[in-house]
């Protein structure tokens, strides 16, 4: 766990006497002051990978209902959320920021044959993002709740699929950790205190499933909470 931290938001660059200097995130801009400046950008620059044809194909429904409600969410998600983007940043709003590794999954960690953790490698595209940008590791990661089919849950949210159950305890194993390793390390709790806020988790969740992953979903769901506080 790294406590790096950044005073604005966009892709720090090493220059050749050892300073730092922030350059423009690829495809969205900047450097950005604070985290609603940056979600209005990211919103601006977003686009859904998948045609509506194949969202449609996608939600496998023998009416067009699911796919009118799920194509109608995908494209009010980015209008909507930066019409929020003050709400949603909270106290997140301002920096310092810290870094994240955008795609932090066990392909990219080195551990020794003890399973010791050694280092994280590939960071070519790690920015200075917002702390509620900051999403679980992708072994851990799952859909939000309010995006997914409400048929897999329960009336309390909790999961009914196994996989998922079992996924979900490894989340609250990996917050423990996280939680642990602050303690040690003597920093400031904000790693755990922004993945135990499951509202930012999951608009930070489904930023990614929108733009990189283009997962069709109920994407518009995840903002509801935020109007609802």
């Amino acid at each position: 766990m790294s406590s790096i931290t950044f005073p604005r938001i966009g892709t720090p660059v090493r220059l050749a006497d050892g300073t730092i200097n922030m350059d423009p995130i690829p495809g969205i801009g900047g450097p950005f002051d604070t985290a609603p400046d940056f979600i209005r950008a990211w919103a601006a620059a977003a686009s859904f990978p998948l045609s509506d044809e194949r969202v449609r194909e996608c939600c496998g429904s023998d009416t067009d209902e699911i796919g009118d409600e799920v194509l109608n969410s995908i494209k009010t998600f980015p209008n909507k959320l930066s019409e929020m983007a003050d709400v949603i940043a909270g106290s997140y709003n301002n920096g310092p920021f810290p870094l994240v590794h955008v795609d932090y999954g066990h392909n990219n960690i080195i551990v020794d044959t003890q399973y010791n953790m050694l280092g994280v490698i590939d960071w070519e595209y790690a920015i200075a993002a917002p702390w509620g940008m900051v999403a679980y590791p992708l072994f851990v990661s799952t859909i939000p709740m309010p995006m997914d089919v409400p048929w897999d849950y329960h009336p309390d949210g909790s999961p009914k699929d196994d996989d998922l159950i079992a996924k979900y305890k490894d989340r609250e194993d990996y917050l423990y950790a996280v939680r642990e390793a602050e303690r040690e390390l003597g920093i400031p709790p904000k790693l755990s205190e922004v993945l135990s806020n499951e509202k930012v988790r999951d608009v930070a969740a489904a930023m990614k499933l929108f733009s990189v992953d283009g997962k069709p979903g109920y994407f518009s769901r995840v903002l509801d909470a935020f109007e609802k506080a």
